[in-house]
């Protein structure tokens, strides 16, 4: 019995090490109109991620262009997937443009929004 528990101690131990190098990771960042997301690196060694705002829904107005890269620190990421309730209850929200990087709009991204267009790569 003790040589299971450590067995099992020893390999939950090995997955948790694993799951640090390759763990989730946020950062945010500005674009070059102020507006401050959040990014989750979804893909790391292709360095893909999934963008949120961080602005609250009365600050963000008008058309909005998601970028399609991202810096941070050394690394450029590519800008895949626009996150889950990402633009819910933003109002003010009228238009938005999508590059074609992405490929994935999360569930009720623009939720009960002020949208009234989406802008698509030709």
């Amino acid at each position: 019995m003790k040589k299971l528990i450590f067995t099992t101690i020893v390999l939950c131990s090995m997955m948790v090490s694993g799951c640090s190098k390759l763990g989730v990771h946020y950062f945010t960042a500005a674009t070059e109109t102020g507006i401050v997301y959040e990014y989750e690196v979804i893909v790391p060694l292709m360095n893909y991620v999934r963008i949120r705002p961080l602005a609250t829904p009365s600050q963000l107005t008008g058309n909005v262009t998601i970028p399609t890269t991202v810096q941070y620190e050394d690394t450029y990421y590519i800008v895949s997937q626009i996150g889950s309730h990402a633009f819910e209850g933003f109002t003010l929200l009228k238009g938005i443009t999508i590059h074609d990087q992405i490929t994935l709009i999360g569930d009720y991204a623009f939720a009960s929004s002020g949208l009234e267009g989406i802008t698509l790569p030709e």
